[in-house]
């Protein structure tokens, strides 16, 4: 009986193999070169890990062909993708061809019944819905009104520099800080005053506000979100049957409750719609496009979230690159 069971698990196991393993040879076939796959992982082995971010599984392709190749086969689990590697040929795809590659992944993934931030999202739209949503959200985000946002940003900034001072005095030197929260504090800052108008007091003296924690938890990446990008990655078919929810739903309400209550106030404080910011845009909008309020909520939801982890991030880096240097 041992034996049969044995036998069994034995057959199991080379049967997961050679299914994991059996279109390896897509991209050979078809004459693109590329790095050498591994079962079950394909070419992003830190997906799994968590050692280090995929953006370093991809720099590390890239930098073994860039200059050879003008593209490049590769893996996500089992599924073939095509990375591109020369400049002017993205360039192509981006600008001229862009009609044709305008779609994405993620569009496959989400819908508004599973999850509504992310489906009204610009980027996990396509064809004509997401050439509407972007001429919808773009003048919202011109550099005039970006730049009418300067003196918020320089006020906030002052902020960060006091947060530092001040907990250098409390604690003596040396102190510590950790970059990421940092960073986080500052984009959760920046963002909710410039696009909401509202104060998050992320750098006060008192305990930051319930928004920041959400903002945090945004940031911070599920489990089951891994296993849904490797599932879809071994079964690309799964996408049809069981969409993903890329933010929680009690994030979700917490911050579609914040963005109302913002149109509402606005709404009833005529003096606050001299602002420049998104909030007085989309309420402008409103009045040209009669747009209902979920896609209001929707376009705010976008800039909202989205601003927080890029700036964040990309802050991190630069002070990263600042005190390494």
């Amino acid at each position: 009986m041992i034996t049969i069971i044995l036998w069994l698990m034995c057959f199991n196991f080379i049967l997961l193999y050679i299914f994991l393993v059996w279109n390896f040879d897509y991209w050979k076939k078809r004459g693109v070169t590329g790095p050498k796959p591994r079962p079950f992982l394909g070419n992003f082995p830190s997906v799994f890990t968590q050692k280090s971010h995929i953006s370093c599984d991809i720099r590390e392709i890239y930098e073994a062909y860039k200059t050879t190749d003008n593209y490049v086969g590769i893996f996500n689990c089992r599924t073939p993708l095509l990375m591109i590697t020369n400049a002017d040929l993205i360039k192509q795809i981006l600008v001229k061809d862009f009609q044709k590659f305008r779609d994405n992944e993620i569009s496959t993934m989400v819908d508004e019944k599973s999850d509504f931030t992310m489906a009204n999202n610009p980027t996990a739209m396509k064809g004509d819905e997401w050439v509407e949503r972007r001429a919808e959200l773009l003048p919202g985000l011109a550099m005039t009104r970006l730049k009418s946002g300067f003196s918020v940003t320089s006020k906030i900034c002052k902020k960060l520099i006091n947060h530092i001072e001040r907990e250098s005095k409390s604690k003596g030197c040396p102190v510590t800080f950790d970059i990421n929260e940092l960073s986080l504090r500052l984009a959760c800052e920046i963002v909710s005053d410039s696009v909401l108008g509202h104060k998050a007091e992320t750098f006060s003296c008192r305990k930051p506000l319930a928004i920041f924690h959400q903002v945090k938890a945004y940031s911070e990446q599920s489990f089951i979100h891994i296993i849904y990008m490797v599932l879809t990655g071994l079964l690309p078919s799964l996408k049809k049957y069981k969409k993903l929810r890329f933010v929680r739903q009690s994030i979700e309400k917490y911050f579609v409750r914040l963005i109302r209550d913002a149109f509402r106030k606005r709404q009833q404080h005529g003096e606050q719609r001299t602002r420049s910011d998104f909030i007085n845009y989309l309420l402008q909008l409103h009045e040209r496009k009669r747009l209902k309020m979920d896609e209001l909520t929707g376009h705010a939801l976008s800039v909202l979230l989205d601003g927080y982890v890029t700036i964040a991030q990309a802050v991190a880096h630069c002070l990263l690159l600042v005190l390494s240097s």
